[in-house]
């Protein structure tokens, strides 16, 4: 069945990603390489599952097949590649059985069983093409994979992750801790995510829980979408109160010809992991639309009392337009500190935001 593509966007890498990915899902043709005793070469294909989840290799010639190779997405730890890699990674009986000129088609990919051990299997494509396609498709997914962003991922999953991103979405200067969450970044640049289609957001968070049980899986006691429980404002010191949310923007990046800004948020806890840090790719007008405009909404009257004259960026992001973000999201995180601001829209700026979760139980 067809992998059912977000965003709007039409440029070559929209095209691109589509394609990769729509290939991986109906099956790619590559060689199997036995290792052990008994190395066969073995014609086969590559397959990812409808739910973008497991990544099979599987005889091409036999029906029904068992599997020659079996990994989940986001246990991949690696994808080798010779050119880049050289001979380091790959076992001494694969590289034995090629000859010279297949070397640059060869790809090994490394993976973590849910039990903790590594294993690995090595792939030989016809051309360079249909490896750099298996490679950029499986790289996708594992930056787009649904459990990528969750607070307990292992380093391998994110350093495979960031691989694909943009260089800048992996500065040296963010926090060691920092997630880099990429839903709504992948959707829109056109792979499917767990993120609800742009088009379907229309200025209230697209939750599959309700606002006061998403955010009390954060520590927030809210009383309901609209008022907070008094227990849960320090009445020495509102701000200070937990959770505490701070949010800022230091930069922007170009990709498929739109502006994209580094939106940083970190959460204090008062429960573990006690800090989130995370950065969320957005470009203006999506803040514009599903932030500003909603948080503007829910406060009415009493929006101006707390913004005051800290004016949103201006349409079409003119020179400026990273101060203005700052000051703004610096005045949402006073309200939010102070519980000034409603739960709903506590709620609506951690989803759209991307926060890291916690478990199983909230979806994103």
């Amino acid at each position: 069945s067809e992998v059912e593509i977000c965003g709007t966007g039409a440029g070559p890498s929209d095209d691109e990603a589509d394609d990769v990915v729509q290939n991986a899902c109906r099956g790619c043709p590559c060689t199997f390489l036995q290792q052990g005793a008994h190395r066969f070469r073995i014609s086969s294909k590559y397959i990812v599952d409808d739910r973008l989840e497991e990544l099979s290799i599987l005889p091409s010639d036999v029906a029904e097949a068992v599997a020659l190779a079996q990994c989940e997405i986001t246990m991949i730890q690696n994808i080798a590649h010779f050119p880049e890699d050289g001979e380091g990674p790959f076992p001494e009986e694969v590289l034995g059985n090629l000859l010279p000129e297949e070397k640059d088609k060869l790809f090994m990919v490394v993976a973590r069983s849910n039990q903790g051990s590594v294993t690995s299997f090595c792939l030989l494509f016809d051309s360079p093409r249909d490896g750099n396609n298996f490679n950029k498709a499986i790289r996708l997914l594992c930056a787009a994979s649904p459990s990528w962003s969750a607070v307990d991922q292992p380093k391998h999953q994110i350093e495979m992750a960031e691989r694909h991103l943009p260089q800048d979405l992996r500065a040296n200067d963010i926090l060691p801790s920092q997630k880099v969450s990429v839903n709504f970044f992948m959707g829109c640049i056109g792979i499917k995510t767990t993120m609800p289609s742009v088009a379907q957001y229309t200025g209230s968070v697209p939750l599959l829980v309700s606002y006061t049980s998403y955010i009390a899986a954060y520590g927030y006691t809210p009383e309901d979408d609209n008022a907070w429980q008094l227990t849960s404002i320090s009445q020495s010191s509102p701000e200070l109160s937990m959770p505490m949310f701070q949010s800022n923007v230091r930069k922007h990046i170009e990709v498929a010809k739109h502006t994209w800004y580094f939106v940083e948020s970190s959460l204090l806890l008062d429960i573990p992991p006690y800090r989130l840090d995370w950065l969320a790719p957005r470009r203006l007008v999506h803040i514009r639309r599903y932030l500003h405009d909603p948080v503007k909404e829910a406060f009415g009257d009493e929006y101006n009392k707390h913004f005051g004259k800290i004016g949103f960026a201006q349409r079409m992001g003119p020179g400026g337009t990273t101060e203005r973000l700052k000051k703004w999201l610096s005045a949402l995180a006073v309200t939010i500190n102070s519980r000034n601001a409603p739960p709903r829209v506590v709620a609506l700026t951690l989803h759209f935001l991307e926060t890291p979760r916690l478990s199983a139980n909230i979806h994103l």
